[in-house]
């Protein structure tokens, strides 16, 4: 006898079973035997894990300024893509060391945000890498978080103190 179980997704299923009441053996197939003229009872339990990874964010602040400088000034929005957010203030960053981790994210892609208050007297540069990848201009990056693993998005803000002429 084979049960077939499709998945969910963002969900691993495992499934056991039991002949007649025995042990617990772990599969989709069992072998029963049925004596003449009565039965034999299969059960299948089928357990639906949530497939879950976290996000890392790693802050580094380059330049004319530190990070202990302009911690106030940034915050992270991370979106999920049914809409829901997160905010991690910067001061949340600081108290990490440079970066955060979220944790239990449901796999899918997350979309992280840079909000940076202006620095008057400075130019700001901000670019972002995610994971592996190349690092690329823009205060908004995407990262797909799978089962098991922690995605690093790291955010690079470089600031270049505007000098008089």
């Amino acid at each position: 006898m084979k049960e077939t179980v499709t998945g969910s997704t963002g969900y691993t299923v495992t499934t056991t079973y039991k002949v007649d009441g025995g042990s617990t053996e772990t599969g989709a197939t069992a072998t029963a035997a049925v004596p003449n003229g009565g039965t034999a009872e299969v059960a299948f339990t089928n357990n639906y894990k949530k497939q879950v990874g976290s996000l890392k964010l790693t802050k580094t602040v380059t330049g004319d300024k530190t990070l202990d400088e302009v911690a106030d000034d940034i915050s992270f929005e991370i979106t999920d893509s049914d809409g829901n957010s997160k905010i991690v203030s910067g001061s949340d960053l600081l108290a990490a060391g440079g970066s955060y981790t979220i944790d239990n994210l449901a796999v899918g892609d997350y979309t992280v945000t840079e909000t940076v208050a202006g620095i008057t007297g400075y130019t700001l540069t901000t670019s972002h890498k995610v994971g592996s990848g190349s690092k690329v201009d823009g205060k908004t990056a995407t990262a797909t978080v799978t089962d098991g693993t922690t995605i690093d998005v790291e955010f690079i803000n470089d600031y270049a103190e505007n000098l008089p002429l």
